[in-house]
């Protein structure tokens, strides 16, 4: 069984596909995407973020910084730089440890891998010998290199995580220019040969004013450092850039799932769009043919000719828990979950021996694509959310009562079951509202910015943008009250009887005033998105995309722990309160697992570990 690739990339040298995983092996595949050969496993497990080559070998960067180097024909592990180890003394605190990125950065330029290491260091090292010959400091406080291109021989290109791009020469380190292009990370550079300049990728986009609008895409940048132009074209993270063999057209894209093609012309001309495709994108390369190979989010890898025609499938068996959703008004341990293929309807069982049992109830299969957010209703009926643009509602049966087609990407779900209200986000700043009863239209309410969270609570209705925007609206007149300002983006909004909670980007994790809705408790320290988090007792646990469960005092706040034993990013967090023992704690996530825990004295202590 092969673990969810996180990278791949054509190797002219050898006439293959090199992909790396999330359990820090690497491997080749033919271009009809047969696989050839894995690597054997090391002591570095944790996923491999970048790689680059050469004919002889593959040089690989983790999530905690470990830099490795393996043999390009048999994949044999050669050396490792521990992650802890790799840094200058002087330049970090007594007992700190790496800290945890996604960021991709290394590259080989004349015989040396320059990396950044797990502190945000910027590292050389020689390749031959493998030994660390220099170490920088990093180029912007808590950031780290997030891609470094040298396809320009004269000028060399590094970008960050926090959106500045840096020209110079690897070589002697001198970046004497410095631009920022993005409020977030810049993922890829690529250096257009045909019109001697850099194109760059983004992520959050450069917010327009007060408004913050929430447009991302490409920009393009003169070899002087000067932005010539920004080109729109999503609302979402930007994974990669490519060109055609002849660098006539350049494809882009990634998380809002299609490929962009551009004529490379000195004003981008976007002359065609591919997809969607069943999940985020998180890299494309392409081949010697111009074919391309899309890997996505789920695991999913497919070439693609240039037309958009799927080619081959790798077969990769796609499963995810997306998130864990009580039955309204029951307390019987009964959850519906959204797993990519269907829903499953599970009971959690307290079992005798500190164990916990989960049992599946109902196995759900619908043909609408990937179904990411379900909302059950009291009677066991419930309606769903695909990334193909679908709402649907299911009675208690499994039989559809009715489809709704959506103008854009839906982001999030939220039902009002007294009322018989649904309410749907949607990527083009759509709140949309319709009838639990038949799907029928009620009303809707536009914004500037993708709307990727939304809930119904008491009398009012709250909707969060991407830019940061909690807007709180009258369920009656459906006019705005007032707007919350988070600080970053959301990611769900939580109601239970414990309070009304937030996830999201840098904000953490947070509660809301159950009257104002103003911040009344942050919950920060861990890194990349706060998927969702729950509050049991005195404690609140909240899991991250960056494979992190943290654990929290409710009433300061204070981080008491942070596991970080995951084998890919948790998306959803549940509790149960038992009356006699331990209560339970429930972490699932993209590969569909499910931790189980009991806590003890607060204290996350895992007793069994599922797969759904």
């Amino acid at each position: 069984m092969i673990d969810r690739f996180s990278k791949i990339e054509y190797n002219t040298y050898i006439d293959a596909i090199i992909a790396s995983d999330i359990a820090g092996r690497v491997h080749i595949l033919d271009k009809n995407l047969n696989l050839v050969k894995s690597s054997k496993t090391s002591t570095y497990r944790k996923k491999i973020t970048g790689f680059t080559f050469d004919e002889n070998y593959i040089f690989t960067r983790n999530s905690l910084g470990a830099i490795g180097k393996w043999d390009i024909k048999t994949l044999l592990p050669l050396d490792y730089h521990d992650d802890y180890t790799l840094k200058r003394n002087e330049w970090v605190q007594e007992d700190e440890e790496a800290s945890l990125s996604n960021a991709r950065g290394i590259g080989l330029y004349n015989g040396k891998v320059y990396a950044t290491n797990g502190y945000g260091h910027f590292i050389k090292i020689d390749a031959t010998t493998f030994d660390c010959e220099e170490i920088h400091p990093a180029f912007s406080p808590n950031s780290f290199v997030d891609c470094i291109n040298v396809e320009n021989p004269e000028l060399h290109v590094i970008s960050e995580t926090c959106g500045m791009l840096h020209l110079g020469n690897l070589e002697t380190n001198a970046f004497p220019i410095t631009v920022q292009v993005d409020n977030g990370s810049v993922h890829i550079v690529r250096y257009d040969k045909k019109n001697n300049r850099f194109i760059a990728t983004q992520d959050y986009g450069m917010h327009d004013g007060a408004k913050k609008r929430s447009a991302c895409g490409l920009v393009t940048i003169n070899t002087k450092g000067e932005v010539q132009a920004t080109n729109h074209f999503t609302t979402d993270d930007v994974e990669f850039i490519q060109f055609t063999s002849d660098y006539q057209y350049v494809y882009a894209g990634g998380f809002d799932g299609h490929i962009y093609v551009f004529e490379n012309n000195v004003a981008l001309k976007l002359v065609k769009v591919i997809g969607p495709f069943n999940d985020q994108i998180t890299y494309m390369t392409i081949l010697d043919n111009d074919d391309l190979i899309v890997l996505l989010q789920s695991g999913e890898l497919l070439k693609v000719d240039k037309h958009g025609n799927t080619v081959v499938e790798y077969n990769f068996p796609y499963s995810c828990v997306w998130a864990f959703e009580p039955v309204p008004g029951k307390k019987n341990n009964d959850l519906f979950i959204p797993t990519g293929t269907g829903i499953k309807v599970v009971k959690v069982i307290d079992q005798a021996f500190n164990s916990v049992g989960l049992d599946v109830i109902q196995d759900y299969r619908y043909n609408f694509g990937m179904i990411f957010k379900v909302k059950p209703l009291s009677d066991y009926s419930f309606v769903a959310l695909t990334r193909q643009k679908t709402l649907f509602k299911v009675d208690h049966t499994g039989e559809i009562l009715w489809t709704k087609y959506l103008s854009a990407l839906p982001k999030n779900l939220a039902v009002n079951e007294k009322s018989g209200k649904s309410l749907v986000g949607l990527d083009n700043g759509v709140i949309l509202e319709v009838s639990l009863e038949d799907g029928t239209f009620i009303r809707e309410r536009c914004y500037e910015s993708p709307v990727y969270a939304v809930a119904y609570h008491k009398n009012n209705i709250l909707a969060a943008n991407k830019n940061g925007h909690l807007n709180v609206l009258d369920e009656n007149t459906f006019e705005e009250k007032h707007i919350i300002d988070l600080g970053s983006y959301p990611k769900n909004i939580k109601i239970t009887n414990s309070g009304i909670f937030v996830s999201g980007g840098s904000f953490g994790f947070v509660e809301l005033d159950p009257e104002s809705y103003a911040i009344k408790k942050q919950f920060v320290g861990l890194v990349n998105t706060k998927e969702d988090g729950i509050k049991i007792g005195n404690n609140v646990y909240v899991g991250s995309f960056g494979r992190q469960l943290g654990c929290y005092k409710y009433d300061n706040t204070d981080m008491i722990g942070v596991d970080e034993a995951f084998i890919d990013f948790p998306l959803a967090i549940h509790a149960i309160e038992v009356t006699d023992g331990y209560d339970i704690l429930l972490a699932g996530g993209n590969g569909g697992f499910i931790y189980m825990y009991r806590l003890v004295d607060g204290t996350p202590v895992k007793v069994r570990e599922k797969y759904i």
